[in-house]
């Protein structure tokens, strides 16, 4: 089934967008009904959180980069492509970026991550890029003691690792992992730096980065146009350690233009400013 968009004249002004796709039993429409909208979002506002305990407890984060039905198609093939745990329904959280500013890949993550506690009690996130769809029957989307990097045979870069440290393309964290880190660094407007950040987090919080096989963790390539390079991503990477405590979740902050729900499937526009 298609999902059907249900957006402000505001909030039509887009530039890309994530998904969370989240592991829980189905919630209806009527407990959560679309929201076109305009609300200024910070972290305080997860004290009004429903204290609803989902019967199971996994989630899965999906980012597309647009929220156009050949990229929601691409969403529902990856879905239908991976291999949750048992009794477990997947939750689609499209979390789109407006047009202000340039686009930042990671304030989404935050995005999404805050919007989908204000739903439920998710505990498994997994961040996936748009353009990766899984190759491996055998890739089953789960989350574990420490983060997982699940993309570590990427069509694009030759089916290895482009680099050691590299974390792109499909991280799953649970929710206190994620909490632990601090979430993901909010100033990386533009392309790049805010994977090679993540990883310092996830380390310097004494997880190890968990990845499985190459044949497992076997990713396809799709078309994609990819974001402009952010001009200060080497700064910010330098001084990335000192940032861990102040610069993430903690400090989120956005406008909250539209949220429109169907049944298990959730769009969200947001303003998350600019440069």
């Amino acid at each position: 089934m298609a999902l059907r968009y249900q957006i402000t004249t505001k909030a039509t002004r887009k530039r890309d967008a994530y998904i969370l796709v989240n592991f829980l039993s189905p919630y209806t429409a009527a407990q959560t009904p679309s929201q076109p909208t305009t609300e200024v979002r910070t972290t305080t506002d997860n004290t009004t959180l429903t204290t609803n305990t989902p019967t199971t407890t996994k989630t899965t984060a999906l980012p597309p980069d647009t929220a156009t039905n050949a990229h929601s198609s691409t969403l529902f093939t990856i879905t239908d492509k991976v291999r949750p745990p048992q009794n477990v329904t997947f939750h689609i959280f499209i979390i789109e970026q407006s047009l202000n500013g340039a686009f930042n890949r990671a304030k989404l993550f935050n995005v999404g991550f805050n919007e989908s506690r204000l739903i439920s009690n998710f505990s498994c996130y997994i961040f996936h890029d748009v353009d990766m769809l899984p190759m491996s029957p055998d890739n089953h989307y789960h989350c574990g003691d420490s983060p997982i990097h699940m993309a570590v045979a990427v069509e694009k870069f030759g089916f290895k690792l482009p680099y050691n440290d590299y974390a792109g393309g499909v991280l799953a964290m649970t929710g206190e992992q994620f909490q632990r880190i601090n979430g993901f660094p909010n100033l990386y407007y533009g392309w790049g730096g805010e994977d090679d950040d993540i990883v310092l987090r996830i380390r310097s919080a004494g997880f190890q980065l968990i990845r499985p096989s190459i044949v497992v963790g076997k990713y396809k390539s799709l078309d994609h146009k990819q974001a402009e390079e952010s001009p200060g991503r080497l700064n910010l990477l330098e001084n990335a350690s000192s940032r861990i405590a102040t610069d993430g979740i903690n400090s989120l902050n956005y406008t909250l233009l539209s949220r429109t729900i169907e049944g298990t499937k959730v769009h969200i526009i947001a303003d998350v400013g600019s440069t």
